[in-house]
């Protein structure tokens, strides 16, 4: 009996120490709702901020996912599964194209799926989709053999064409990372609306700078390959919301900043922009490791 005094005590301070943690949660200064729950952003003395990521998502973000039919499931085989998910893929991207944009889906059946090399998703209105993420009762994809690569691929047939013509450079000296707008030299040709790609080139300046211009010897002896200019440019798909004199506001921000000591920027148009419904939704990937480096992988699982 002495001793419940101590424990209703004890008891209560952990009551009050938890309520304190839950009347002041923690707070960052580059991200934080101010008085009004509005989300707001703190900057560095350059004007960077984190990005407004709201913009991601299919069509923009806000819009909720298609139901879109499958036309071709599988079933896990022996040996290599690859080629038999690529014929799948092809098969679904001959297909006629449907009113909502999808020509319709593969479904990987729940198992395992061994892949030697690379699936690619090049037609659009195809959609990719597994039963699950879950490693033991959902659908893996594991990339097989030592070679290190991409094990899906989403990406076009060609090269991206763009409109040389209604080109022009950014003028400020530098535009931050979270900025949707900048002055252009020129905005003639380009009108509200307008789909246009920001290209932020990796110049030698710039790798120089963050040192990739120079790298140590590899542990295991390896081939060194430091980066070379063009190899990093980073390319933005915008769309023009607003022009005000030579400023040119973008639907979204960009994700990096447009320095003018390494480069700048240029904004330049799409004469005739495609749109692409393609994904790849709900699967598990796993990378086997490597005997000799048990800490890395044996391949490069990098998916759209």
């Amino acid at each position: 009996m002495r001793r419940l005094p101590r424990v209703v005590v004890s008891v209560f301070a952990v009551v009050v120490a938890a309520s304190a943690v839950l009347a002041d949660p923690p707070t960052s200064r580059w991200a934080y709702l101010n008085d009004a729950g509005v989300l707001e952003y703190g900057t560095t003395e350059n004007g960077d901020r984190l990005p407004d990521f709201s913009h991601c998502g299919y069509m923009g973000g806000g819009v909720a996912l298609p139901e879109v039919h499958v036309k071709v499931a599988i079933e896990p085989g022996d040996g290599d599964d690859g080629e038999r998910i690529q014929a799948a893929i092809d098969a679904v991207g001959a297909m006629p194209m449907g009113d909502d944009g999808f020509r319709g889906a593969v479904l990987l059946k729940r198992g395992e799926y061994q892949i030697a090399g690379t699936i690619k998703l090049s037609h659009s209105g195809v959609v990719l989709r597994g039963e699950g993420q879950d490693a033991e009762a959902g659908t893996v994809l594991i990339a097989t053999g030592a070679l290190q690569r991409s094990l899906i691929e989403v990406a076009g047939e060609g090269k991206r064409k763009t409109d040389e013509e209604h080109a022009t450079d950014v003028v400020d000296t530098y535009v931050p990372v979270g900025a949707d707008s900048f002055e252009v030299k020129d905005t003639g040709g380009f009108a509200v609306g307008d789909t246009v790609i920001v290209h932020r080139p990796s110049t030698q300046a710039w790798i120089k700078a963050i040192g990739m211009d120079f790298l140590p010897p590899r542990y295991d002896g390896g081939t060194v390959n430091p980066w070379t200019p063009g190899d990093f440019d980073l390319y933005f798909d915008r769309v023009i919301v607003a022009i005000d004199s030579n400023r040119i506001t973008l639907d979204a921000p960009l994700g990096n900043s447009l320095d003018s000591q390494y480069g700048g920027g240029q904004c330049t148009g799409i004469p005739t922009p495609v749109g692409s419904t393609t994904s790849v939704s709900n699967p598990c990937v796993a990378s086997p490791s490597s005997p000799a480096s048990p800490k890395t992988t044996t391949n490069r699982t990098a998916g759209p």
